[in-house]
């Protein structure tokens, strides 16, 4: 009996280990066709016109009424919009690569959301779920999640891709290198 009780917890390590490590930071491609939903889903709501990203602070109230993308500076992408929104800006542009089943991902969103605001006006951030747009994902080839690619004139003058030990700041010099 003892030597199952081992096992088992050896295998739900094992399997939370491979599960926690093994999506966003491999080179490997997510091939589910839709993202897993539950009625407790953490994905962004968007603006009525699909422009911003809104999110909730943890502990504030929420109402349904998306707040409009200028509030908070992120702009959410897709196939349809990416040319209009990213490619024909004449600013840097911050293009980030992410989905909703990326850990990583969700850790680096916040940071992009706070360079968003500290540099309004400056640079345009942008997100795209690279599930929805796979199109624009491969044509950026982008293997690993997250990717943060920085556009001007509607070339890709640098990128980053996965998570630094210290994000912000990795971000932050290529910002001002870049502007």
């Amino acid at each position: 009996m003892q030597h199952f009780r081992h096992l088992f917890l050896y295998g739900f390590i094992a399997f939370f280990t491979l599960a926690t490590l093994g999506g966003c930071g491999s080179s490997k491609k997510h091939t589910s066709s839709k993202p897993k939903s539950n009625n407790t889903s953490s994905k962004p709501k968007t603006s009525p016109a699909g422009q911003g990203v809104v999110k909730a602070k943890p502990g504030a109230a929420t109402s349904s009424t998306p707040m409009p993308a200028e509030s908070i500076g992120v702009l959410n992408a897709n196939s349809g919009n990416f040319k209009q929104i990213a490619v024909d800006s004449k600013k840097l542009v911050m293009i980030d690569f992410w989905a909703t089943w990326c850990g990583p991902c969700k850790m680096i969103s916040p940071i992009v959301e706070d360079l968003s605001k500290k540099y309004k006006g400056q640079i345009m951030v942008v997100k795209v779920d690279a599930d929805r747009s796979k199109d624009l994902a491969d044509q950026y080839k982008v293997k690993m999640l997250p990717t943060i690619l920085f556009m001007r004139n509607g070339k890709v003058v640098d990128r980053v891709e996965g998570v630094d030990q210290n994000p912000r700041a990795a971000l932050e010099a290529k910002i001002k290198k870049l502007m």
